[in-house]
């Protein structure tokens, strides 16, 4: 039952978050994004992965505002730790996911 709560709580959260302004491909915004992620064509892999983890999270709270923020400063942010949390990603998957952020960020391993 709490795990419930917990659950509606976190996605009540992303409604809000959600309801801020989206930003869309084309725009400064969106070349940013790849900017900051320079690993992003070096590892493909990994940038895929860690990309499903925002495409999952849109698809359960069907805003498409949540794929764009959760992908914000190359996956440095609290929308992609939250998505994480709300898919019950295991904890050593999690784990997994930040390194691969930060290999992304810096462009090699």
């Amino acid at each position: 039952m709490i795990q419930r709560s917990w659950l509606a709580a976190t996605l009540l959260v992303f409604v809000f978050v959600s309801w801020h302004e989206t930003k869309v491909e084309g725009s400064i915004y969106f070349r940013d994004h790849f900017f900051f992620c320079r690993g992003r064509s070096t590892y493909p892999d990994l940038y895929t992965n860690l990309a499903r983890v925002c495409e999952d999270c849109q698809n359960l709270t069907r805003d498409k505002s949540v794929y764009l923020k959760c992908r914000e400063n190359c996956f440095v942010n609290e929308i992609f730790l939250t998505c994480m949390g709300v898919l019950m990603i295991p904890d050593n998957v999690q784990h997994q996911y930040r390194k691969n952020v930060s290999i992304i960020q810096e462009g090699r391993r």
